[in-house]
């Protein structure tokens, strides 16, 4: 699902998506924020 999301990402990179992204992605990595 994570590899989708990034694919679609890619595509089209919204400002808004890109936080949701990136807040996805520290929480994943378990830095939380």
């Amino acid at each position: 699902v994570i590899a989708k999301l990034t694919d679609g990402r890619a595509s089209h990179i919204p400002y808004r998506d890109s936080k949701l992204t990136r807040l996805l992605q520290s929480s994943l990595s378990g830095h939380g924020v």
